[in-house]
């Protein structure tokens, strides 16, 4: 599904096997993207280069290509650290006494791991034998620094014998890669006249900036995020850049809640190991904003009958800035990944806020009009608590339920009639 190479790509790639002996007469050039798994025991010169005149190593010869690193965690410490500045600058650096060599080493990195060390932790047919502390520490011997560097953490479940067996039919691998061909192609125009940035993975922070512009409610939802699972600066621009990634591939100008919410949802290794259920509980912005605002309208529609009915007028409109505090949820969730809970209880107190407006919308004309009269400082406060509730929502692959809902609002604002 990669794009085809580009001529550029192709003699920098070509360059480096040619330096191996690796290119033969009858294929001069190197057409395909190269794709390189190394086996967990190489060293670390196998990995980076080096040797008493320095040869390029296996993360060079998967330039504009894949290095693919199966069972990560059996991988030595030592080795995998070294992968952190190259993975960065796109470049590594072997310093002998007779010189410095720089190796391109731009690749996409993609590692597969077991969730615990008997492979069965969350696996819906068997029972995992690890105990909290042991998966722990299995997942530790991945460091943060290098899961910061890491976009894309990805849980797959072990599948049953009817998926197996009655496979639904999906997107084809020609159907995903012209579109990810189109989004290359957003990109290329994007960053025309920079040759050194070609994609979103090599935007630069003043890049972020630019073109990473988020709307407000997805940046109330990042925001939780950051607080709720203590994500690095470094998670917080990988983010961003998943997210652009996300939006070119829906052919969307500008970075939207959903965007953001995926990207998210992509880094499950940094959330810590907490009681089951409680992973999920960064959507819970996005889930429950749409019922509360349903209740706070039914409430604004109450004060306009109210005060209607008083004082004889038809034509109302109220401004308001609705804050929501001490919000207490109760969920049941379940995953693909065999984690399931009933009845959790989830406090956030720190509140949301947004501004509803109601009425005609012709504010200025409206408050303009002879007769009319314009009340300033309204403020209707109060709790609410619903239970009973059958709310769901599914996003790849997760579902939660709301079942119960208590908040207390506090409405403030402009009223005219």
């Amino acid at each position: 599904i990669l794009p085809p190479m580009t001529e550029e790509e192709t003699l920098d790639t070509s360059r480096i096997y040619s330096v191996l002996g690796l290119l033969g007469s009858e294929h001069p050039l190197l057409r395909n993207r190269p794709f390189r798994a190394p086996h967990h025991t190489v060293s670390d010169a196998g990995l980076l280069g080096g040797g008493t005149n320095p040869q390029p190593g296996e993360i060079s010869l998967a330039h504009n290509g894949v290095l693919f690193l199966d069972e990560l965690p059996e991988f030595k410490r030592s080795v995998l650290e070294t992968l952190r500045q190259p993975i960065e600058s796109g470049v590594v650096t072997i310093s002998r006494a007779s010189g410095s060599f720089d190796f391109p080493c731009e690749f996409i990195l993609l590692a597969a791991m077991n969730p615990c060390p008997c492979g069965h932790y969350g696996d819906r047919m068997h029972t995992c034998r690890c105990g909290q502390r042991r998966i722990q520490d299995y997942r530790a011997k991945i460091s943060g620094p290098l899961l910061d560097r890491i976009d894309l953490h990805v849980e797959v479940s072990s599948l049953t014998d009817n998926e197996l067996l009655h496979a639904a039919a999906g997107e084809t691998s020609a159907q995903i890669r012209a579109r990810v061909i189109r989004a290359r192609e957003r990109q290329k125009e994007r960053f025309s006249g920079r040759p050194s940035v070609r994609c979103n993975a090599r935007m630069e922070p003043s890049d972020l900036a630019r073109f990473c512009t988020i709307q407000p409610e997805a940046k109330a939802h990042l925001r939780h995020t950051i607080n709720e699972f203590g994500l690095s600066a470094r998670a917080y621009d990988r983010i961003l850049r998943v997210a652009r990634t996300i939006a070119d591939l829906d052919g969307a100008e500008q970075i939207a809640s959903d965007h953001i919410f995926e990207a998210v949802n992509y880094r499950s290794l940094d959330r810590r190991l907490k009681k089951k259920g409680l992973l999920f509980m960064s959507m819970i912005p996005l889930l429950i904003k749409p019922l509360i605002k349903t209740e706070i309208d039914k409430q604004i529609n109450r004060c306009i009958a109210m005060l209607a009915g008083e004082l004889d007028h038809r034509s109302l409109m109220l401004k308001l800035n609705v804050e929501i505090t001490d919000l207490v949820l109760t969920l049941a969730t379940s995953s693909p990944f065999g984690l399931s809970e009933e009845n959790v209880r989830t406090e956030h107190r720190n509140g949301y806020s947004w501004t509803e407006t109601t009425g005609d919308g012709k504010k200025e004309s409206f408050l303009n009009a002879p007769g009319h009269v314009s009340l300033e400082d309204f403020h209707c406060s109060g709790t609410l608590r619903l239970n009973d509730l059958h709310l769901e929502k599914q996003v790849l692959g997760m579902r939660i339920r709301l079942t119960g809902l208590s908040f207390r609002f506090q409405l403030t604002g402009t009223l005219a009639y």
